[in-house]
């Protein structure tokens, strides 16, 4: 140990006080104060778009995000576009700040339907970077792992795009390509309010 110790840390730095709900170590921050800080979802894990330096989160990566969820936690993603092919196997909350709107008329009619909720417009998953390589191109993969629960994640308020699709093996043993916005195999996902367009 080589740090003083005071009233709230032992003399390795570790905190031996009450932890607040902002992660302070003896701080003094109330439930409002962490609903304010998150913007409406203290439980939340929020995933900040990369380019945006305003942004108090936890990740600049979605995957990253879900990568270090448990079973039945949000990740509640920031506007922006990000370009990632994203492997759901757990059942977690997915959603865009779409969750805290009224999407009754989140649909309208000009000349062809279109996206009318900001948050869903401008809250973009796009899978044309192909970051899981060659045969993993769906923009959203949601299988269950060996051994596992069946995934069932709940994907909310998105524009998904840029996909083209995940090599599967058919019932008759043909290699094929399938799923270019999302695929899901062995898992039982949910979507809601969601924009799937330009995949293959």
């Amino acid at each position: 140990c080589i740090y003083p110790k005071d009233n709230n840390h032992d003399c390795c730095g570790e905190c031996t006080a009450d932890v607040d709900c902002l992660g302070v170590c003896a701080g003094d921050a109330t439930d409002a104060d962490c609903v304010q800080e998150s913007g409406g979802c203290p439980t939340c894990t929020i995933v900040c778009h990369p380019d945006d330096d305003e942004c108090v989160g936890d990740y600049t990566s979605i995957q990253d995000a879900i990568d270090n969820t448990q079973e039945g936690d949000t990740v509640l993603v920031e506007q922006g576009t990000y370009y990632e092919n994203l492997i759901i196997q757990k059942s977690i909350n997915l959603f865009s700040r779409a969750v805290f709107d009224d999407l009754s008329t989140w649909m309208e009619y000009d000349d062809g339907y279109v996206v009318a909720n900001y948050n869903i417009a401008n809250t973009v998953i796009d899978g044309s970077y192909d970051t899981n390589g060659e045969d993993f191109q769906s923009t959203i993969l949601i299988n269950t792992p060996p051994d596992g629960d069946c995934a069932a994640p709940v994907i909310q308020g998105f524009t998904i795009t840029g996909g083209n699709g995940t090599l599967v093996t058919s019932e008759d043993g043909e290699q094929e390509v399938r799923g270019g916005g999302f695929l899901s195999s062995s898992a039982k996902p949910t979507f809601n309010y969601n924009l799937i367009t330009n995949n293959e």
